[in-house]
């Protein structure tokens, strides 16, 4: 038999980047590492009340998209040209594929870790993923932007750690 899930269930889908291109002459910070990387943490608390936005441009609290469905959280960023879009494609495929229905059976939240990004820019990008993937019920999909504050606490919480290089953003 399978697993009795509960309402609070998490499925995280974390980007990892590769890199395909020649290689650069910028160096990495001999401590990048301890800066940036994935831990791992099965049964942590997310921050289900920092306030975020949507492409309404309505304030958004996790907490409010529960509503005792279960939430894919996937982390990345909507300007972003090389991976997230292959995660957010990954992502809709395997919702086509589920014969789940977004939005009834389970909420596909997106965060930007980037809070130079705002409603405008989370709706352009559902916008073009919507026509992309029709199968995939981008509709219901949660196109989330927040402070810098809001996106680390979260980040944070799931284990997933990141930077912005000023040098070559």
């Amino acid at each position: 038999s399978l697993p009795t899930r509960r309402s609070s269930d998490l499925c995280l889908l974390i980007p990892v980047a590769a890199s395909a291109g020649p290689p650069t002459h910028l160096r990495a910070p001999p401590d990048l590492d301890s800066k940036v990387g994935i831990e791992q943490k099965l049964g942590a608390q997310i921050p289900l009340d920092d306030a975020f936005r949507s492409v309404g441009n309505r304030v958004v609290h996790l907490r409010d998209l529960l509503n005792g469905k279960p939430i894919v959280l996937v982390p990345g960023y909507y300007g972003c040209i090389n991976l997230c879009s292959v995660v957010r494609a990954g992502v809709a495929n395997a919702v086509a594929g589920s014969g789940l229905v977004p939005g009834s059976q389970f909420n596909v939240v997106l965060v930007s870790i980037d809070p130079q990004e705002n409603a405008r820019t989370a709706a352009t990008t559902k916008a073009n993923d919507a026509r992309v993937h029709a199968g995939a019920h981008v509709s219901s999909w949660h196109y989330l932007t927040g402070t810098g504050a809001a996106s680390k606490s979260l980040m944070r919480s799931i284990g997933y750690r990141y930077l912005y290089p000023p040098r070559n953003g």
